[in-house]
């Protein structure tokens, strides 16, 4: 993405739900295990908390009311793209402001709050459709100078992998599948064992119906459950 910006600010989302959890756990008021917060489907890709996050939004908003913006890069997470949206909302020039999700500066994959509810394409028809008339798009993963990423899944499997061809064809059609636009950025051994849990699953199911029923054929919900 080319632009002729003179200055970069990184703006942290505001407060969410999980947050807020996460804080009451440690305190005591919340009955929950640290495992809770990184596996369960009530903390998948939270969104902002409605009154904290709100108040952190219009602080937000106040101090960059009269910077001069023009680019917003966000991470693909809910809590990110509604910070983001709602910062600049009422901003003087929030029509000339171009908003990207930049999948790259997702946080670092260590449960289910990190990862992405929705995949790059309908995260943009969703705020597309919530903020009407606001230039909003993607950056590819394919578009990115990122000579680490990952590629194809079948770099992953083992000989014995290899000679099922069943297997083969389905994990790759799981690397393709949007939902799981993810696996791409993760390192090489998190990927070789969340492909092993994959065929070990399988070999015991002789199926991928436990992927494809029970998890949507989202790898990460499988593999943070396993």
């Amino acid at each position: 993405v080319k632009h002729d910006a003179k200055q970069l600010l990184f703006i942290r989302h505001a407060i969410s739900t999980k947050n807020i959890a996460k804080r009451k756990m440690q305190n005591g008021t919340l009955a929950i295990t640290q495992k809770d917060l990184d596996v369960s489907l009530d903390f998948w890709d939270t969104d902002v908390a409605a009154e904290e996050g709100e108040l952190e939004i219009q602080e937000a908003a106040k101090q960059l009311k009269d910077i001069n913006v023009r680019y917003v890069y966000i991470s693909p997470m809910r809590r990110c793209l509604n910070t983001a949206f709602r910062v600049f909302k009422e901003h003087k020039n929030f029509d000339k402001i171009e908003f990207v999700i930049l999948p790259v500066i997702m946080p670092t994959m260590e449960g289910t709050g990190t990862l992405p509810m929705n995949s790059l394409e309908e995260s943009v028809a969703l705020y597309q459709n919530e903020y009407p008339g606001v230039k909003f798009g993607c950056v590819p993963l394919e578009e990115l100078p990122s000579p680490g990423l990952v590629k194809t899944l079948c770099e992953f499997l083992t000989e014995e992998m290899s000679a099922n061809s069943e297997f083969t064809v389905k994990i790759q059609e799981l690397f393709e599948d949007p939902k799981n636009f993810f696996v791409k950025l993760l390192d090489a051994p998190l990927v070789q064992e969340m492909v092993g849990l994959v065929y070990s699953k399988y070999q015991e199911t002789s199926s991928f119906d436990f992927l494809t029923q029970e998890y949507g054929s989202n790898m990460y919900l499988f593999f943070f459950n396993s």
